[in-house]
């Protein structure tokens, strides 16, 4: 009898513990999809790329804007990458921008060129500081995560991993042309 009831005991414990994990989840996905809303225009910023080269958003007025957060040894975003990488083949005739920025800190700037390379992709690669001052400002939680912004610079939708990614993203362009 002593042992039945450590076991519903173990269980209830098990149980709790499992609720509150979930309960954690549900709010933490909660504020990020709140954040969202609170994403500043992405003209605001200047970025420097790994080459050294200063980008200013602003001047990217009257173009989709895609800003890709990733690292390089994301398995996730193995997965994401080339997507991408054939979006900006269909969509090739100056409407789009794209920016990727690692969150990695160990990701080379050598590793960074040979992975664009890879892709057969132009886009302008940007890393994050070791504050991770780009992320915070955007509120990144997980990579990959995908920020789309309209003509004007208004927030479409700010997409995270991989669920219907090439569809969502290809979707929320061809309407926003």
């Amino acid at each position: 009898m002593n042992r039945k009831k450590f076991f519903k005991r173990e269980s209830a414990v098990g149980f709790i513990f499992l609720g509150i994990i979930l309960i954690g989840m549900v709010i933490g996905i909660s504020f990020s999809i709140l954040n969202s809303e609170n994403i500043e225009n992405p003209t605001n910023y200047t970025f420097e790329t790994i080459g050294g080269e200063t980008i200013d958003l602003a001047d990217q007025k009257g173009k989709i804007v895609i800003i890709y957060f990733h690292f390089l040894e994301c398995s996730w975003c193995a997965i994401t990458t080339p997507l991408l990488a054939k979006i900006e083949d269909d969509y090739s005739n100056n409407s789009l921008y794209i920016i990727t920025i690692t969150i990695e800190l160990v990701d080379t700037n050598g590793e960074l060129n040979n992975w664009r390379s890879n892709h057969n992709a132009t886009w302008d690669l940007v890393r994050d500081d070791i504050d991770h001052s780009i992320g915070s400002r955007y509120d990144i939680s997980i990579t990959p995560t995908t920020l789309i912004y309209d003509k004007n610079g208004n927030l479409i939708i700010k997409l995270l991993g991989i669920t219907n990614f090439n569809s969502t993203v290809r979707s929320k362009i061809d309407t926003h042309l």
